[in-house]
């Protein structure tokens, strides 16, 4: 998969899967390249972003701004999530407008990847023992948290088992139930 994405074996890859507009933060995610790239000058970045929308000029010339054109790769819709996700080695969630629960981080967690996340909307529910790094979506605090990533990229320290707890929680099967469940209280409690 990295191959068909030309990403070289030494590169550190980080990616965002999300609709380019603005609650998605995707300045968020390019303020945060920039300065990883200032802060380890020795490694070599790759950044990923997948994704379609109506920000995507405004986002081009950020990436301008920002210096970042040899470093980013602007990757457009992507049929393949799981594909290209196994190429990562963090996934960033950024936004910052009241998210539902995110499906992209789902699979990110159930793909068993390094993941930094904004604590937006009904983030938190996925959130189960250090399975991903998950904060306000200020700029400083995910920064924080793909840093020491970073610092840590070789350990375990934050996959605690996030497939099993993503399948056992939040599975189709798993979501029947729980709506069955509030259908029979229902039924029960205007019976």
């Amino acid at each position: 998969s990295r191959f068909k994405f030309q990403l070289k074996p030494n590169e550190i890859v980080i990616g965002i899967v999300a609709v380019l507009r603005n609650s998605k933060r995707h300045d968020n995610f390019l303020r945060i390249a920039k300065q990883l790239k200032s802060d380890f000058p020795d490694k070599k970045f790759k950044f990923l972003i997948a994704g379609e929308g109506p920000m995507r000029s405004s986002i081009e010339s950020f990436i301008n701004k920002l210096s970042l054109n040899q470093d980013v790769i602007m990757l457009g819709h992507i049929e393949n999530i799981p594909e290209l996700m196994s190429c990562l080695d963090i996934f960033l969630f950024t936004a910052d407008m009241h998210e539902g629960v995110p499906q992209v981080l789902m699979q990110a967690l159930l793909m068993k990847i390094k993941t930094v996340s904004s604590n937006d909307g009904s983030t938190a529910d996925l959130y189960n023992e250090n399975n991903f790094l998950i904060s306000d979506a200020s700029f400083d605090s995910l920064y924080k948290n793909t840093k020491m990533l970073i610092d840590n990229l070789d350990d375990d320290l934050f996959l605690n088992n996030s497939r099993e707890f993503i399948v056992n929680s939040f599975s189709k099967r798993i979501a029947t139930n729980k709506i069955l469940n509030i259908y029979k209280k229902l039924l029960k409690a205007n019976a």
